[in-house]
């Protein structure tokens, strides 16, 4: 009986070993399989600008289209909509090219990322 609940134990261990090896392999060689989405292409956030202590402002882009988002604790509200291919051009070089600090954009009065 003991032998039953040694062997299904370490078959156990066994197996999430093999899943903990597995992950650091996907980790290791495909970066953006942490489940981030904003190294994606399909939604990126560009910005965010807290306005009270549980409402923001975010500016997103899903798949062609930019989005200014209002944020409060108990909504999402579509503010603006920006589908021109230009706006969202510049948007990704600002953000490909900019340097982040505590997790915001620093841009420089010229209009590119200091």
């Amino acid at each position: 009986m003991s032998w039953v609940i040694v062997k299904t134990f370490l078959s156990f261990a066994l197996i999430l070993f093999l899943m903990a090896v597995l992950f650091y392999a996907l980790k290791k060689f495909y970066p953006n399989f942490s489940g981030s989405s904003q190294q994606g292409l399909i939604m990126r956030i560009y910005g965010k600008l807290q306005i009270q202590p549980r409402k923001s402002i975010y500016i997103v882009r899903v798949l062609n289209k930019v989005l200014v988002l209002g944020v409060s604790e108990n909504s999402i509200s579509v503010l603006s909509e920006l589908n021109e291919p230009e706006m969202i051009r510049v948007l990704d070089e600002i953000y490909s090219s900019g340097v982040k600090k505590n997790g915001k954009f620093i841009i420089s009065k010229k209009g590119g990322a200091v």
